[in-house]
């Protein structure tokens, strides 16, 4: 468990770290949780930008508007989110001047 703890930890400070870089460039970006949310069977589930996903698998879903890029990190539900019918995913958004050029 301490193991995951660690990794989520070092992945949001690269996430952190990379909003910073992209700051610098003009890029705007940000980083939130979205409650991770359960059925009456006991399945988990999120609602991200109108829509009902599974909870319950390891995935990363990219979904692009004009110019900015929302990502939700998934990851299947831990036991003790199971047992307490809550969590938490990680979602994050990078947005480009709207003249910006590849």
């Amino acid at each position: 468990m301490q193991s995951m703890n660690s990794l989520i930890q070092n992945l949001f400070y690269l996430t952190l770290l990379i909003l910073l870089l992209c700051g610098l460039s003009h890029v705007d970006g940000a980083v939130g949780t979205i409650p991770l949310q359960f059925d009456a069977n006991g399945k988990p589930f999120v609602e991200w930008k109108n829509l009902t996903i599974s909870g319950d698998a390891d995935a990363e879903i990219t979904i692009t508007e004009r110019n900015c890029f929302w990502t939700l990190s998934l990851s299947k539900s831990t036991e003790g989110e199971r047992d307490s019918l809550s969590g938490w995913r990680r979602t994050s958004v990078l947005c480009y001047p709207n003249n910006f050029e590849n």
